[in-house]
């Protein structure tokens, strides 16, 4: 959210995020991961992606200042 992650971090969060067998899907991003046994597109906080979740990643992938393209396609996609 702050953006004052370490580069390190910020970089697996974001392989994370963008793994399509994850979080990157049509609409990103799931409240839990695809590959995840309790997935369920259908049931709140088990899959279904939430605008206010996602303004926080987007807003704090803008901050930290390496993934503006990335937050852009987010917020387009989301």
């Amino acid at each position: 959210m702050t953006g004052r992650l370490s580069r390190d971090k910020t970089d697996r969060l974001i392989a994370h995020l963008t793994n399509r067998d994850e979080f990157w899907c049509d609409h990103p991003l799931p409240t839990v991961a695809l590959n995840d046994p309790k997935f369920n597109p259908n049931q709140m906080w088990r899959g279904p992606t939430w605008v206010n979740i996602n303004h926080l990643f987007i807003e704090g992938l803008a901050r930290a200042g390496l993934y503006r393209t990335r937050a852009r396609t987010m917020r387009q996609d989301a």
